[in-house]
């Protein structure tokens, strides 16, 4: 893991929702760059996105393999991950 960084969700104004490591000055952008994430394919959620970011994956959460790191353009959401949703995330 990258020091000083957030972990996060975001989706993007063509629907896609990614989890990964943010650098917290650039949460605020219609672009930015993730560090060691992965694409959520399924949210698998009952309470939507948010779930994802207080609770982590469900067991019907799908995603890709993680990669080094992904630009996203058309950033529309930016959730910060609590702990608890960090730790499942980095234990897939």
């Amino acid at each position: 893991m990258i020091p000083d960084t957030l972990y996060v969700v975001v989706s993007t104004d063509s629907r896609y929702t990614y989890v990964g490591e943010i650098d917290p000055d650039h949460r605020e952008r219609s672009a930015l760059t993730l560090q060691n994430a992965r694409m959520v394919v399924r949210w698998g959620t009952t309470r939507g996105l948010p779930q994802l970011a207080a609770e982590g994956p469900t067991a019907s959460t799908t995603h890709s393999p993680v990669v080094p790191s992904v630009t996203l353009q058309g950033v529309t959401t930016v959730n910060e991950c609590t702990d608890a949703a960090r730790t499942a995330w980095l234990a897939l």
